[in-house]
């Protein structure tokens, strides 16, 4: 978790101080400003939906271990909910829960983190369609111009 965070804070300053150019860094137009980004910046590949300057950040999705297909995905969460923490993932007709731990970061806020194959059903309708459903009512959706940065991603993790 802290490697999570402490990378997406790395990725923040990198985005800030060299705009979306780096390395292997690519970055496409989503609804309501947000957009996914691909980095392998480092060797470890993570892929992002958040919004110019990685603000804000909306889930990030990160390779355990560079070709295990194992990912940690962390989204924020304000809010409590009732029970141990968990993540919603749904895609196409395939949903999965997975137990999550919290955390929180520098900024304050609450973070919740699960780890889940690259090759679970719902990792896979995302890769094939790019749309992926968070919790209830949170919708991360990609356009045409994500689906290869997302399926370079998945490539590079094993999935």
């Amino acid at each position: 978790m802290t490697r999570t965070i402490l990378l997406i804070l790395t990725l923040a300053v990198a985005g800030c101080s060299h705009g979306v150019k780096g390395a292997a860094q690519t970055q496409s137009a989503i609804n309501n400003g947000l957009s996914w980004t691909y980095s392998d910046a480092g060797g470890v590949e993570v892929l992002t939906y958040t919004g110019p300057g990685f603000e804000p950040l909306a889930l990030t999705i990160t390779c355990a271990l560079a070709r295990t297909a194992e990912l940690e995905i962390s989204h924020p969460q304000p809010t409590a909910p009732e029970g141990p923490p968990r993540l919603i993932l749904s895609s196409g007709k395939t949903k999965t829960t997975l137990l999550a731990t919290e955390s929180k970061a520098p900024d304050g806020t609450r973070m919740v983190s699960a780890m889940v194959n690259a090759r679970d059903p719902v990792m896979r309708d995302f890769r094939a369609t790019g749309e992926l459903t968070v919790g209830e009512q949170e919708i991360v959706v990609n356009s045409g111009t994500a689906l290869p940065q997302i399926r370079k991603f998945f490539d590079a993790c094993g999935g």
